[in-house]
């Protein structure tokens, strides 16, 4: 009885933040779903009217990343901009409940600046951590939409279903992703290279390639007994990585309340710093 009432309580305290946190974002913050109406959006319009939505040079995503945005799409985009913040807040604290996450580490989670600054953008992470806590076969279509992000849980199933199973038990979960990955090549050409916009030299990139690796192959290796610890590697072996995307990192360590308190605090401290600096 006493979990079920802290579990009222955290969802009810959940609600109220996320309805407090989009109205701030909003009406403060004229760059709130910059993602959604930059990018997912217009190429959303382009795939409801039987065209290549790849016209859209920031798009990198598989073809299937528009597929579960499609009914935020048929609302509009003020209207979709706004259900689909409240479903990416959910997906993050339901996933963080799934990594063992206790209420008071759930709230700290979701109130950390990465995790602000990654709801602001209104972006896809929330699909690729869907992917997270899906049986491997279906959620590698889910962690490779921003390998960047997901990757390194790619490498640890790709290790547990060898071990469980040998190459045969691989392909079982491998072959799929594999297959629709070569079909949307075949159907759009190379849709990851050639655009306009060099990710590498984006303003916004907070990567810090290749000094992080290091950091990812001890957490890549910890993930050996503990597929948390794959969650936390990917963003330190991308070159490229938004500031929002760190969410992720911290993600996999929801876990643990003191490290959690640490990282949110910090980061709160800090930015409070750099405001009265600037």
């Amino acid at each position: 009885m006493a979990n079920i009432h802290k579990n009222k309580i955290l969802i009810g305290l959940l609600i109220v933040y996320a309805i407090v946190l989009c109205q701030y974002l909003e009406h403060d913050f004229i760059n709130f779903g910059i993602d959604w109406r930059e990018t997912y959006y217009p190429a959303l319009t382009l795939l409801l009217k039987g065209q290549s939505p790849y016209s859209i040079t920031t798009l990198h995503n598989p073809i299937w990343a528009l597929f579960p945005l499609i009914p935020f799409a048929l609302l509009g985009e003020q209207a979709g901009k706004i259900f689909m913040f409240f479903a990416a807040f959910g997906t993050y604290a339901y996933a963080a409940q799934k990594l063992d996450a206790t209420p008071t580490a759930i709230l700290l989670y979701m109130t950390s600046p990465l995790m602000v600054y990654n709801l602001m953008l209104s972006n896809i992470d929330w699909l690729v951590v869907l992917g997270f806590i899906m049986p491997p076969a279906a959620g590698l279509f889910f962690v490779l939409l921003k390998p960047q992000i997901g990757i390194a849980v790619a490498m640890y199933w790709l290790w547990t279903s060898y071990k469980s199973g040998g190459i045969k038990n691989v392909g079982r979960i491998f072959l799929p992703v594999t297959i629709f990955t070569v079909m949307s090549f075949l159907l759009f050409g190379n849709w990851i290279t050639g655009k306009s916009d060099n990710l590498l030299s984006a303003s916004w990139n907070l990567s810090f390639f290749p000094y992080s690796v290091p950091i990812g192959l001890v957490l890549l290796y910890r993930a050996r007994k503990n597929k948390k610890y794959a969650i936390s590697a990917s963003p330190f072996f991308s070159p490229y990585m938004s500031f929002g995307s760190w969410s992720i990192a911290q993600l996999g360590l929801v876990g643990n309340n003191l490290l959690t308190f640490a990282i949110t605090s910090g980061l709160w401290i800090m930015y409070i710093i750099l405001s009265l600096i600037q």
